[in-house]
């Protein structure tokens, strides 16, 4: 659902899984991606990447991938190019990022609603994200 609702309003759509110090490509939607090769990417939260940034808390990256390591695959499973008006929102459960949703708009730009809307649909998945962990806890009692 998060995927579909933001491929409405973008290019190409990208959902990072974020596990324990790792970062890892889950689903993706749009033109041109390698899904294979999205799929295989894995990543240090460490390494200076987007990543890093938004796993110690910045609320939003705007703007395009730096030439860095780190955003390398992500780069080449996009066809080789990223656009220059990304957007990348974390999905966060007790204030600890556990997934990242990264957009390209198409066109280029997002209205103030359209990040208004995208922003507060991260916040519902992270209850659901929130409640599929609380679920699995309890299976394991």
């Amino acid at each position: 659902t998060l995927v579909a609702f933001a491929e409405a309003r973008g290019r190409r759509t990208l959902l990072f899984r974020i596990h324990r110090d790792e970062v890892a490509g889950w689903m993706a939607a749009g033109d041109g991606i390698d899904q294979a090769a999205f799929k295989a990417y894995r990543g240090a939260l460490e390494r200076p990447s987007v990543f890093f940034t938004l796993h110690r808390g910045a609320p939003l990256f705007r703007g395009e991938l730096a030439d860095l390591p780190a955003h390398a695959p992500i780069v080449a499973a996009l066809g080789g190019a990223a656009a220059p008006d990304a957007l990348a929102l974390p999905v966060r459960v007790r204030d600890r990022a556990v997934a990242v949703l990264y957009l390209e708009p198409n066109p280029p730009g997002l209205t103030a609603g359209d990040l208004a809307d995208l922003q507060h649909l991260t916040a519902k998945a992270a209850y659901a994200f929130e409640l599929c962990i609380m679920r699995t806890k309890l299976k394991r009692a």
